[in-house]
């Protein structure tokens, strides 16, 4: 993250841990990311200074009890921006899934994206299960408007999004055309040679949009790990 933060030319990492124990390279990290000695959640506030901001993602991984996560999560909830991603180690840790689901069950601007990992680990300990990343959205609307989404991505850039209707790729309303859906190809259909010649034709497009406009917007600004 560091590395790709220091190739867009902005953002900032802000760890908390009692006792670091960092075995990087300071150079490796291009100043991008700042460690405090200090818990959680007591040093958030101290933390969100060092970011200069609310945070854009945070992870949270640390002690795995249930009244440790809990609190957690309520001391970051206050320091992040709208929109915002939370990210949860070791979420099949039955005291860890209890907070998170307390806390989505209780506030309304928390969005639970689900498992990204579903391996769990049930043998490194007798009693529990770990491994899994759990994934929580933070934000005022259920839904993520990408409309929106886009348009902050291009006030950077300082140009005006695109239309979101009156394209072959999308209706008036913004959505994908119908026709669009119905040339999908199921699986273990065999490909028409039009078929093929659409398909690399969007890989080409979809590789020049990639790699010429989103590689410099699409890592947070502000992380707290």
């Amino acid at each position: 993250m560091a590395n790709a933060m220091e190739e867009n030319g902005k953002g900032l990492i802000i760890g908390l841990d009692p006792a670091p124990d960092l075995r990087v390279r300071p150079r490796d990290l291009h100043g991008r990311y700042r460690v405090i000695a200090k818990p959680s959640p007591e040093a958030v506030p101290e933390a969100r200074d060092a970011a200069g901001g609310p945070f854009d993602f945070v992870l949270v991984d640390g002690l795995h009890q249930y009244t440790q996560v809990r609190r957690d999560i309520e001391g970051v909830l206050p320091h992040v921006a709208d929109g915002a991603y939370v990210l949860f180690h070791d979420a099949f840790h039955y005291g860890v899934a209890t907070a998170i689901r307390e806390a989505v069950e209780s506030n309304s601007n928390l969005h639970d994206c689900g498992y990204a990992c579903r391996t769990a680990r049930i043998h490194n300990d007798p009693v529990m299960p770990y491994n899994g990343f759990r994934l929580l959205r933070f934000a005022t609307s259920r839904v993520a408007d990408v409309e929106r989404e886009v348009a902050r991505i291009y006030a950077v850039e300082g140009e005006a999004p695109p239309p979101s209707g009156g394209t072959p790729w999308t209706t008036t309303s913004g959505t994908v055309a119908p026709s669009s859906r119905a040339r999908g190809v199921r699986r273990g259909s065999p490909l028409t040679r039009n078929r093929r010649a659409e398909l690399r034709a969007s890989l080409r497009f979809f590789r020049f949009t990639l790699h010429s406009r989103w590689p410099r917007q699409r890592i947070p600004r502000r992380l707290f790990l």
